[in-house]
């Protein structure tokens, strides 16, 4: 008999345009191609059972399912009389997985790391895993500071339905701060206000191996935090920092940072008056106090 072929185009096709295709009930289901994957993963994904009453509409979502695996690189259906018939084409097990440039991350913990993502060696290959991993290694690195550090991955076929998969890792080197700005300060110098910071910049070739000049958010927040108390504890208190940027150079190991502040205005002691029911005098109470009138406001006292 004439087999009838419902590709994924014509299905999808049919689907989109909402055409009304002749239903048939399903005597029985036959799978071919399969080499490596099981029949019962076949049909534990494909959302139509013998005795089922099927049309265009219904076989296009089930193929779509069966394709969305991401175990096959093609999936196609045909019926012959009352049977349907599935056909696909495997996708590729990985034979060989060779791992190079990785000296940060164990290559044990990478490995282990990459078979849990789903890509090892006996895997069924799947790309957009690949694609996945190859960013989320971009994202580690960057995450240690290095960013230009580059992934780069290729797969070759060894035979029939093996490939090899070869992960080239540049680690990079990490980012470090070479400049750290303040715009908009007045009342102290640049130098004077980069001192509070435990952060550094340009710390010199040998002076640079025992400096501080890695950069993170958390350091830096630290930092902001210091130079805010700086000012308050010098009769600053609208002092704040406007905004922040951070930057990186072309060649991702420089790191620029930039602070804008608003000093604001400095603030003196004015009238100090007592409220309340004072259990001494307030000559004395007035001698206890560690403050004058006209002395700058401190906000650590």
């Amino acid at each position: 008999m004439k087999i009838k072929t419902l590709g994924m185009a014509a299905l999808l096709l049919a689907a989109a345009s909402g055409a009304k295709a002749q239903s048939f009930d399903v005597s029985d289901i036959r799978v071919e191609g399969l080499q490596r994957v099981s029949a019962a993963s076949v049909f534990n994904a494909f959302p139509v059972s013998a005795s089922d009453t099927v049309d265009e509409r219904t076989l296009s979502d089930a193929a779509r399912r069966l394709f969305e695996t991401g175990l096959f690189d093609d999936v196609s259906l045909a019926r012959e009389g009352d049977v349907l018939v599935i056909q696909v084409v495997e996708r590729p097990t990985i034979a060989r997985l060779n791992i190079e440039g990785n000296e940060q991350i164990a290559d044990a913990d990478l490995r282990r790391g990459l078979s849990e993502a789903g890509l090892s060696e006996g895997q069924v290959l799947q790309l957009s895993t690949l694609e996945e991993i190859q960013r989320e290694l971009e994202g580690v690195y960057q995450s240690q500071g290095r960013y230009n550090s580059n992934i780069e991955t290729s797969v070759d076929q060894i035979d029939e339905g093996r490939v090899q998969v070869d992960i080239n890792i540049r680690e990079g080197e990490v980012a470090r701060i070479h400049q750290i700005n303040i715009v908009g300060n007045e009342a102290f110098d640049d130098e004077t206000l980069l001192n509070q910071f435990e952060l550094e910049d340009q710390p010199g070739f040998f002076f640079g191996l025992f400096s501080n000049d890695k950069y993170s958010r958390e350091a830096l927040a630290g930092d902001i935090e210091r130079l805010r108390s700086y000012y308050l504890d010098r009769g600053y208190a609208g002092f704040e920092v406007t905004s922040t940027q951070v930057s990186i150079g072309p060649e991702k190991n420089k790191i620029f940072v930039t602070l804008n502040v608003d000093e604001g205005e400095q603030y003196r002691i004015g009238e100090i008056s007592f409220d309340g029911d004072l259990q001494i005098g307030e000559s004395e109470a007035r001698s206890l106090l560690q403050i004058e009138q006209g002395e700058i406001f401190r906000a650590a006292i």
